[in-house]
């Protein structure tokens, strides 16, 4: 795909494919788009991109001004590589600049070199649930690499994800659920404008912090 999507009043694209009860790829492939002002009537869970079952890649988009998420992730195997994200969470709180919630069994996604930027409005401390890259509930087997966050309020939400292991039970095993490395973190304004997220010890070692605000 090679298109411009801009101005919808719900979601601009959703896309299925694959099978998840055997993990057999679907080979869909959404990249080159430039998406922006989705949802000027549904306001909330209407993302530019809704994803769902095995094997697709999201590559070289642009997303941005979306008063919720970019893209929504469902399924097993998602390639989200090369996307930059922009100006999107401006209004709902409890969503992320990717968001993918409550299955244990969503394993196998990517995350890798994309950059993310003003994502939410920390300088509203307009923070309860609102993230760059959002892992919601039970959420597992993740993999965060070479990603470049850029004044988001906060970078990645982990929520339940060191609680479990891969039959359910407590505790999980965090390095080999979730490998985070890489990643760098820049702040160009102050602590007031964009609160600095603590990030959990299990995960700090992935991300690199660059303060460049002066204050």
């Amino acid at each position: 795909m090679n298109s411009i999507c801009c101005v919808f009043a719900v979601g601009a694209l959703e896309v299925s494919g694959g099978n998840r009860s055997t993990l057999a790829h679907s080979g869909n492939v959404i990249s080159n788009n430039d998406f922006s002002d989705v949802e000027n009537r549904c306001r909330m869970y209407a993302p530019h991109l809704h994803l769902a079952g095995v094997g697709a890649e999201v590559s070289f988009n642009h997303f941005s001004k979306a008063p919720s998420s970019a893209m929504r992730l469902e399924g097993n195997d998602f390639n989200i590589v090369s996307n930059f994200v922009e100006d999107v969470v401006l209004e709902s709180d409890d969503n992320g600049g990717v968001d993918i919630y409550f299955n244990a069994s969503y394993f196998g996604n990517r995350y890798c070199y994309n950059t993310w930027k003003n994502i939410g409005r920390p300088a509203d401390n307009f923070l309860c649930g609102q993230a760059a890259v959002r892992f919601d509930g039970n959420i597992s087997g993740q993999t965060v690499v070479g990603n470049t966050f850029i004044d988001c309020g906060e970078i990645i939400r982990v929520d339940e994800m060191f609680k479990y292991n891969d039959n359910g039970t407590a505790p999980g095993i965090f390095s080999r659920m979730a490998p985070m490395r890489d990643n760098t973190v820049i702040y160009t304004k102050s602590a007031n404008t964009v609160k600095r997220q603590k990030l959990d010890k299990r995960i700090a070692d992935g991300f690199r912090i660059l303060d460049c605000s002066g204050k």
